[in-house]
């Protein structure tokens, strides 16, 4: 999703700056430490300087997940309200995700790196940061998670039938990825008139009321599809509840739980972050330490090599799904909000200049490695604004023969043709020897 956020950075980008650097409490994982604000080096209240932690945890004691968003504010500014103190159950383990709205997010605390290390936070490869995203402590909650699924005990919700027919996605669906799959969190906050930033939750909402002036969301791809698509198409998001509240109870969609259940239940071809990924790379080279590094906060199984996260099998898989089940769904898209305003005009036009970016030379590079013309066209207004996309998705591949649906009819027919030709042949040269011998 990075450069989905061209248009708007390039808006904001003359004012503010867009390297951010969030800064954490001690304790980071425990109750004192979710409740204590992160602080930010930039202006947290403005929408393309926000950043965003998604924190949740697994109990195992009742095999449930439960979700709680620690704050992020301006540094040097105060909460709108102070954050809830969750009640960790003893023995849970508590996982955070991170999110920019910016360019790029650095991690950091002050006692030299130990809080961060204590967590064990993982903001990139050695001297190479991930971008806009980040985690803490990813990879034991997954640890446990995992296995609790497989063995029946942790219940993962079904995905269900979508309204154009076909299941229902995930963020591991060729449909829904992009340039850089699985980035930023569904956390949300909220922003008062005096610039303050409160925790995203209904009881927050109802305390300050009209004092509420935003809310500011990280435009990610959890996000993406348990909002907007889900919305659109008529599906269900796995949702839990959200920790933070407290006079009421709120069920929120989270980072992991989407992971989660997309490791679970997406079918054949997975989409699992590939070595060309925009978020992964050193110096803009793919990297395979990095690629690992990623998918290990998403719960996604490690490549074995390079071979294992290819770029151009991620992209023929791309090319074959994503554009001809966006084609399919346009008319429905069209008539939904979208999730970027001022990038696009709805969901479908949104979703078109993201399929558009991911496929050029600036997302995957898909084109040039499958040696194909981009099959998705954005439109854009006088302003700017993309409006719409021409689709031209390929022909579907037959998987018994390998050959495009329109490379079989023109064989059928040449068959065909051919086979005619032959007959009519053999009996003009019957017709002409008969008349021969009687004329």
């Amino acid at each position: 999703m990075q450069r989905v956020f061209v248009a708007l950075v390039l808006l904001c980008g003359l004012v503010f700056g867009q390297d951010a650097v969030l800064t954490g409490p001690t304790n980071i994982l425990l109750n004192t430490g979710l409740a204590t604000p992160w602080t930010n080096t930039l202006n947290q209240s403005v929408l393309c300087n926000s950043a965003f932690i998604q924190g949740a945890w697994f109990n195992p004691g009742t095999n449930t997940i439960s979700a709680y968003n620690p704050l992020v504010i301006t540094a040097g500014t105060a909460a709108a309200i102070t954050p809830t103190m969750p009640n960790v159950p003893a023995g849970a383990t508590v996982g955070l995700w991170f999110g920019f709205n910016g360019a790029t997010l650095t991690l950091a605390d002050n006692n030299a790196g130990k809080d961060l290390a204590a967590a064990n936070c993982v903001n990139g490869a050695p001297g190479s940061i991930f971008l806009q995203f980040a985690y803490c402590n990813a990879a034991n909650f997954y640890s446990l998670a995992i296995p609790a699924i497989a063995a029946g005990q942790l219940k993962v919700p079904a995905l269900g039938t979508a309204n154009d027919g076909f299941a229902c996605p995930t963020t591991r669906d060729f449909f829904v990825v992009d340039m850089d799959q699985s980035d930023n969190v569904a956390t949300t906050y909220l922003v008062t008139t005096t610039q303050l930033v409160a925790q995203g939750t209904v009881s927050n909402q109802n305390q300050l009321g009209a004092n509420v002036v935003t809310t500011l969301t990280n435009a990610s791809d959890i996000r993406l599809v348990s909002v907007a698509m889900d919305g659109a198409l008529g599906c269900t998001p796995w949702t839990v509840p959200d920790m933070a509240e407290t006079t009421t109870t709120n069920m929120v969609p989270t980072f992991p739980t989407a992971e989660l259940q997309a490791n679970t239940l997406q079918q054949a071809p997975v989409a699992l972050v590939p070595i060309t990924h925009a978020m992964t790379r050193i110096n803009n080279q793919p990297s395979l330490i990095k690629t690992n590094l990623y998918r290990t906060g998403c719960g996604q199984t490690p490549a074995a090599s390079a071979t294992q996260a290819d770029g151009t099998v991620y992209c023929t898989n791309l090319y074959f799904i994503g554009p001809a089940r966006l084609l399919l769904n346009q008319k429905n898209f069209q008539n939904f909000g979208s999730p970027m305003p001022g990038v696009a005009n709805n969901l479908f036009s949104f979703l078109g200049q993201r399929m558009f970016t991911s496929f050029g030379p600036d997302g995957l590079n898909c084109a040039a490695l499958l040696n194909v013309a981009n099959p998705v066209v954005p439109i854009k207004n006088a302003g700017g604004l993309f409006v719409g996309a021409v689709i031209t998705p390929p022909n579907p591949v037959n998987t018994n023969t390998g050959l495009g649906t329109t490379n079989i009819i023109i064989i059928v027919v040449c068959t065909v043709v051919g086979g005619l030709l032959v007959i009519g042949l053999i009996a003009g040269f019957i017709w002409y020897r008969n008349r021969s011998m009687y004329s």
